[in-house]
């Protein structure tokens, strides 16, 4: 089993109660996505902005980036 699943909490989501996976687990799958050089460059890009954009609501999760990453959205 993913280790993702179990770190799952239950949420209100548009009035349905489901399982929403930790922002943490986002993030590493977001990484994962474009560090696979084999997707397409569209949405290789499309990830690098979502881990702007989680990193910009969470600056905790910062550390989570390679330098590699880091200078790529310059932070």
């Amino acid at each position: 089993m993913p280790k993702f699943i179990p770190r799952a909490k239950i949420h209100n989501v548009l009035g349905y109660d489901m399982k929403v996976a930790d922002v943490k687990d986002v993030l590493e799958g977001k990484i994962w996505a474009y560090s696979d050089t084999e997707r397409r460059m569209s949405k290789r890009q499309k990830d690098l902005a979502d881990i702007l954009r989680i990193v910009e609501s969470f600056p905790d999760l910062i550390d989570q980036l390679s330098d590699t990453i880091r200078n790529k959205i310059e932070l």
